[in-house]
């Protein structure tokens, strides 16, 4: 699984390619959890902006849908979660040098972020029960 991040570069040269290696496969893993994570807790606030927003009058139905704004949490989320996992597991892991690993900890951060935000919207879209009918065919993020 370690293929797919096949940028990362040892940031130490002491380091043994098996350690590498393996280091690179539980990036692999954080990297999907974080992923999931992001996207159940966004998919939670944004099922919960879906219950607050009712339609009272007639001007209602043509507001915008701020709701799917809360699928932007995601993306800090995800960052977050993925950053700290990455950067905190080679400094456990190594130990030495944690500062040349930082980029690739937010450079792994980024790529988190926009999959769980792409995720996130896909299944907000998708899944029925969360978009009511009237708001499903419009724009979710609306200035």
């Amino acid at each position: 699984m370690g293929k797919i991040l096949f940028w990362l570069k040892k940031t130490d040269p002491n380091i043994e390619t098996p350690a590498w290696e393996f280091f690179k496969d539980v990036l692999v893993i954080f990297l999907i959890i974080s992923i999931v994570v992001a996207v159940i807790l966004s998919i939670r606030r944004y099922r919960e902006a879906v219950k607050l927003f009712k339609i009272r009058s007639s001007d209602d139905v043509f507001r915008d849908f701020t709701a799917g704004r809360k699928l932007l949490w995601s993306l800090a989320w995800a960052f977050g979660i993925m950053t700290i996992l990455g950067v905190g597991y080679y400094w456990l892991t190594f130990g030495s040098s944690v500062l040349e690993f930082v980029l690739n900890g937010l450079g792994l951060g980024c790529i988190a972020a926009v999959f769980a935000l792409l995720l996130a919207y896909a299944v907000a879209t998708q899944k029925a029960s969360l978009t009511p009918r009237k708001f499903r065919y419009r724009h979710f993020i609306q200035g």
